[in-house]
């Protein structure tokens, strides 16, 4: 899986960027609605935004790119002996919320990590072989909250991010690989249905334009009433999840273009003068002197007209 953003630091403390107080609250207006809810305070202990309860309705994402990752890890042993190596492949790709409607992009949430009002605009996803100790076809969430790091006396911020991980069998794993080496691949859309770790306000729509997500771990820590047991959900193995790799051919007999429609339009025009056309593809001169002899007619069709009116 990933790496925490303490065990990249190996295990030093990481301070994360977290501006809001998160808290659990079971007392509601909306009683009727939900019995549990979580709320953003600021440092007054004024709420922000509304109460957010689990989002349990689609959410959508199309993938921006795809590769395939090849890895290999050689090494020796305390002997000096070549150790058993660690190889694997992945198919990686960047995402971005919404999925296509026609040519345009809907149904595009914002995102934020609680105690933040910061956009995610880092989504990706991984596909992975199942294997002996993740014997199923399974989609998991995986999310980190922006934190400083001084790696080799160099300071950077890592931004919020959110991984999906799709879990497939080898042979299926070989016909996705087959399709992004082959190009075969115009669209990939990932939706997703009940992701533990999003939330948003109650609403009597199955859709919803602002997500706050819960990631794994204690990076975001909750105040939970006294006494209270109810564990909130975080970033983890998603309750259906879907994928479409989405190949568009267009057939030449249902295609029309407007430079077709003129094309046709002079050919006629031709036609009564007494010229055979030449096809299309082989004199576009021809067609372009045409509409000159077209103009010039109306001109001369007008200047008759003016002369009959006249007499």
């Amino acid at each position: 899986m990933a790496y925490s953003p303490r065990e990249f630091l190996g295990g030093s403390d990481v301070d994360y960027h977290i501006d809001r107080k998160i808290v659990l609250a079971t007392e509601s207006e909306y009683k009727n609605l939900y019995s549990w809810h979580l709320k953003e305070l600021d440092d007054a202990g004024n709420q922000i935004g509304r109460d957010q309860i689990p989002w349990e309705w689609s959410l959508y994402f199309t993938a921006r790119n795809l590769r395939l990752r090849d890895f290999l890890e050689v090494a020796l042993d305390d002997e000096g002996k070549p150790a058993a190596g660690n190889a694997s492949r992945h198919i990686v790709g960047e995402l971005t919320p919404g999925r296509f409607a026609g040519n345009e992009l809907e149904r595009i949430p914002r995102y934020s990590m609680f105690g933040t009002d910061r956009i995610i605009e880092d989504f990706s996803l991984e596909i992975r072989v199942t294997h002996e100790n993740r014997p199923d076809e399974t989609c998991e969430a995986w999310g980190g909250i922006s934190f400083d790091s001084d790696v080799d006396f160099s300071a950077t911020t890592e931004p919020d991010l959110v991984i999906f991980y799709l879990f497939v069998t080898p042979e299926r794993f070989v016909h996705y690989s087959q399709m992004i080496e082959s190009g075969a691949i115009d669209q990939v859309t990932l939706s997703l249905k009940n992701v533990p770790g999003f939330y948003s306000d109650w609403s009597p729509s199955i859709s919803t334009y602002d997500v706050k997500v819960l990631v794994q771990g204690d990076s975001q820590e909750i105040e939970i009433p006294d006494g209270c047991d109810i564990e909130p959900p975080r970033l983890g193995t998603i309750r259906q999840a879907n994928i479409e790799f989405l190949r568009v051919r267009e057939f030449p007999q249902f295609k029309k273009t407007h430079s077709e429609d003129s094309a046709s339009e002079d050919e006629g025009i031709l036609s009564k003068i007494g010229i055979q056309p030449e096809p299309a593809d082989k004199d576009e001169k021809l067609i372009a002197l045409l509409k000159g002899v077209r103009n010039v007619g109306w001109v001369i069709v007008g200047l008759l007209a003016f002369m009959l009116m006249r007499m």
